[in-house]
């Protein structure tokens, strides 16, 4: 874990032992999406950008990432504001 994350998260390289591996945590994430209809959202395109290189990692298809907005860039253009 770099230490950005840690800064940004709080959490440490010890917290991650308790966590659940990534295609289980998908699978149940994905179980969830599919119940509903949803946009995804997130402040740049970072998070996008990791799940999909996590989901190429676990041989998991990433169709899910769309619908997706980047509300930075979104706030941006509606403010004129250079990224």
């Amino acid at each position: 874990m770099n230490a950005k994350t840690t800064d940004l998260t709080g959490m440490k390289r010890h917290d991650l032992s308790y966590a659940q591996v990534f295609p289980k945590v998908m699978s149940r994430f994905l179980q969830w999406l599919e119940k509903e209809k949803y946009t995804l959202y997130s402040w740049g395109r970072q998070d996008q950008k990791v799940l999909e290189q996590n989901c190429k990692v676990h041989d998991i298809g990433a169709n899910w990432l769309k619908p997706y907005v980047d509300l930075q860039s979104t706030f941006s253009q509606a403010n004129k504001l250079a990224l």
